[in-house]
Order: C-alpha cells, then sequence, then structure tokens
C-alpha cells in the first residue's frame, strides 16, 4: 500500500512528529509512504523523497477565501506524483485542502482519511464555521481517525460525518525513550529527594493541553 501523509509544516508538534513516526513504522511493514508539508518552515527533519511545498500560511489567501490556489496545484502534483492509494490529513489546515483535492480529483483513485488532532469544539470559531466545515470540508473525506472516544462523540455532535469514524489513540514507540541516567542519579544531581513526585508534561502552553487539569 502507498501512503500519503498531509501534514501542516515540518514541526516539531504532535500531529507532525506522529505522522512521521507512522510512516517510518509504515515502512518498515513493507509500505511505501512519503510525507508532504504545506508550509514552510519547522525544525522536523524529513525523510529523502519527502517535502515541503512552501506555502505561506499568512498569505492573504488563506483567510479568504481560505485555499491558495498555488499551493493547491502544488499538492496536486505531488500526489499525483506519488501515486497514493491513501492520502492521510493530519488536522490543522491539511484538512480543508485535502477534501478539496479529493473533490477535484474524484476518480483518481486515493482514499481521503481524516485524522483528528483534537476535538473540533477547541477550535471551531462558532456555529458559521461549524456547518461550513461540516457541509464543505467533513463530507469530502473517505473516514476519520478519531484520537478518543471523546473526541468521536464531538466530531459526530458538530459534523455527523457520513463517513465512518474510528477510534484509534496514538501509538508511541517506548523502546525509543531510555533514560541516559539512572533515576536515582538524576534525582541527587537536581537536589530531588527521593520522596518526591515528579510529573513532566511536553507540550505547547494553550487551552486545549489543559495545564490546568495538570496543576490541578
Amino acid at each position: 500500500m502507498r501512503v500519503l501523509q498531509i501534514v501542516n509544516r515540518a514541526q516539531r508538534r504532535g500531529a507532525e512528529v506522529f505522522a512521521l513516526e507512522l510512516s517510518r513504522e509504515l515502512e518498515r511493514t513493507g509500505h511505501a509512504t512519503r510525507v508532504v508539508a504545506l508550509y514552510a518552515g519547522g525544525d522536523l527533519p524529513l525523510r529523502p523523497g519527502d517535502a515541503s511545498l512552501g506555502g505561506r500560511a499568512e498569505h492573504p489567501l488563506e483567510r479568504l477565501p481560505g485555499i491558495h490556489p498555488g499551493l493547491l496545484r502544488r499538492l496536486a502534483r505531488a500526489v499525483e506524483a506519488f501515486r497514493p492509494d491513501v492520502v492521510q490529513v493530519n488536522g490543522s489546515r491539511t484538512v480543508k485542502y485535502g477534501s478539496l483535492l479529493r473533490r477535484l480529483r474524484a476518480g483518481s483513485g486515493w482514499a481521503l482519511v481524516y485524522r483528528s488532532i483534537g476535538t473540533p469544539g477547541d477550535w471551531l470559531r462558532g456555529r458559521l464555521h461549524a456547518g461550513l466545515y461540516r457541509r464543505l470540508v467533513i463530507s469530502g473525506v473517505d473516514g476519520i481517525v478519531a484520537v478518543s472516544a471523546a473526541t468521536r462523540g464531538d466530531l459526530e455532535a458538530r459534523y455527523a460525518p457520513r463517513a465512518p469514524v474510528a477510534v484509534i489513540p496514538r501509538g508511541v514507540d517506548v523502546e525509543r525513550f531510555v533514560a541516559a541516567e539512572e533515576r536515582a542519579v538524576l534525582r541527587t544531581r537536581l537536589g530531588t529527594p527521593e520522596s518526591a513526585p515528579v510529573l513532566i508534561a511536553l507540550g505547547s502552553l494553550s487551552r486545549e493541553k489543559r495545564p490546568d487539569r495538570l496543576l490541578r
């Protein structure tokens, strides 16, 4: 199977890192993959064959009408060159670009999967925004992957999608996380008592990450 992943940009954020890790795992199990980033910038190293399309997220056409025709053409060429069986869009603006391209290439033979990166209620701006996405964007996908049951419930309530929705939690390769120092050694070096709990959170300090819940 040939799977193309579309991400926002090559940046070290959850959706992009996960798409790259998933692609590597799919490659390991015998599938062909490619990652395409819509916008320029970011510090996430892409693999040979992956590409950044060099779009500008701040371009006026990104706000109104919301799609840059030149970027859409570059995305179409990247998809056609790879000839995928599945195109997976990973949240953010990738969903609207992927959905429009799917409509324009209805007979292309590839399926479009939307992998949610959170609950829509965290970023939708009112009923009009939700309605436009329901009628013009989500209606163009062939399948949806929700990262949790709560996300699935929110997706179904706001979009009433015709496409099937499956809950598939994000996977993590725990073998990659090997401590460079023993825990006791690290506690001693940092002056942390053995009895003191230590919490580490990795993520942006934004509303949907719920840092308030972590602190409570």
